[in-house]
């Protein structure tokens, strides 16, 4: 293997453009490829995200010889489909989930992975975020005492469209597979923390759900049962995509409980809310926060950076895009700033100085683009400047037009060549 992983991103939808966003921060992963059912959806996101190889069938990205492992971002129906052809392809895999439609799906995926000896993972993003490591430490040592009911929603009310992926059933639409999952999934890892294992299995399962006109669970509630040792684990999981709900995790044990207010998608949108907060008993409230305040996603100010530990300290900048901006010019800019945690505020002050030496330069047209952090602390600061491609010379008569009745280009009294040495500008130039 080579020093960073050569991925094939099969799909270009949303999910597969927050893999790619995540994959230009890693140190161990690029984007190399991706695939799509058309050449032209291939290359279009291939242009936007900066990836070298663009294939327009499904097919031609696992037969690249040069692609080592794939991420499966197709419509849900597909995933256990695509993810076992990557697999026999000899590609290790991540499949968005879920995973696959129904038990024998998910077995046939994984016996292809035994088969052929490769990696295979079911993209839950929150069961490698720091908070969840956390989450499940504070269980090991038993913070609440025995755990005894696990309280987990995540449900949303989306606009209803009976052809849309949420709505149609022949598309494996419906709350349970598009984030009920996750419920499922994190009462599977809380049980298993409380007793000793990676994840629990439960022994019971019980649910109810209301179907919609087009037969897909719009809202559903359900109770799992685990095995303990002080007798048993009850948890309560509802999801939907037809209600709102509060999106929380709870989890109650002998000696007090704990509160996870965002538990799957953690600090996104919002460094504030990233936390556990723990009630044990005899004790005062704790509130943990967890040091992992910035995301793999863009924001509106441009800001893409990735989940991390330890907060990233900005140590250096470098320059993208620019011709007229000097580094000197950002450095002093951003002084403030160097050998200290990233700063979302701050970096949009920044860049709102930058924009602010265009206008008083002349640049009128140059902008900030994006901050890009890295996990090391470099920021990228990429900007767009316009730069003049040719200078064409028109004149019009009094009537405005610019040729005459012969379809020949209005001749001015003014020299040309004139013009073009008052205007003082150039092809090439900045403005």
């Amino acid at each position: 293997m080579s020093a960073q992983v050569a991925w094939g991103v099969l799909g270009t939808g949303a999910i597969a453009k927050a893999f790619v966003h995540g994959l230009k921060q890693s140190t161990t992963g690029k984007a190399f490829a991706v695939g799509s059912r058309s050449q032209e959806t291939a290359d279009k996101f291939a242009n936007e995200h900066g990836i070298e190889r663009r294939h327009g069938s499904y097919e031609a990205l696992l037969a690249d010889p040069q692609v080592q492992a794939v991420y499966v971002s197709t419509p849900h129906p597909l995933h256990a489909q695509w993810a076992i052809k990557a697999l026999e392809a000899g590609k290790h895999v991540i499949v968005e989930k879920p995973f696959a439609l129904n038990q024998w799906e998910a077995m046939a995926v994984i016996d292809a992975a035994k088969i052929h000896k490769r990696f295979l993972l079911e993209a839950f993003m929150y069961r490698c975020h720091p908070q969840t490591a956390k989450l499940v430490e504070l269980i090991q040592q038993k913070v609440i005492g025995d755990v005894r009911v696990i309280q987990a929603t995540f449900s949303f009310q989306a606009g209803y469209n009976p052809e849309g992926r949420l709505f149609n059933s022949s598309l494996a639409g419906g709350g349970i597979m598009d984030v009920g999952c996750y419920t499922t999934s994190i009462c599977r890892l809380i049980a298993g923390a409380a007793t000793g294992q990676r994840f629990a299995d439960p022994v019971d399962v019980k649910g109810s759900a209301y179907l919609g006109q087009t037969g897909v669970d719009e809202w559903a509630v359900g109770t799992l049962k685990f095995n303990a040792p002080q007798g048993a684990i009850l948890a309560q999981i509802a999801t939907g995509v037809g209600v709102n709900q509060d999106n929380t995790l709870r989890i109650f044990g002998s000696e007090g409980r704990i509160l996870v207010p965002t538990p799957y998608v953690a600090n996104r949108q919002n460094p504030d809310i990233g936390k556990i907060i723990v009630h044990a008993k005899g004790k005062e409230v704790q509130e943990i926060t967890i040091d992992a305040n910035v995301t793999s996603f863009e924001n509106p100010d441009g800001l893409s950076v990735v989940f991390s530990v330890e907060p990233i300290v900005v140590r250096s900048l470098q320059l993208s895009g620019a011709r007229v901006l000097s580094l000197t010019v950002v450095n002093q800019i951003f002084q403030p700033q160097l050998g200290q945690p990233v700063d979302p505020v701050a970096l949009r002050e920044a860049v709102q100085q930058i924009n602010q030496w265009y206008i008083e330069n002349g640049y009128t047209l140059a902008q900030v683009l994006a901050l890009r952090p890295s996990p090391q602390g470099v920021v990228t600061v990429e900007v767009a400047e316009g730069v003049i491609g040719n200078i064409n010379i028109r004149f019009v008569n009094e009537e405005g037009e610019t040729v005459d009745e012969d379809g020949q280009p209005i001749e001015g009294r003014t020299r040309e060549d004139f013009l073009r040495r008052e205007i003082q500008l150039q092809p090439g130039q900045v403005f």
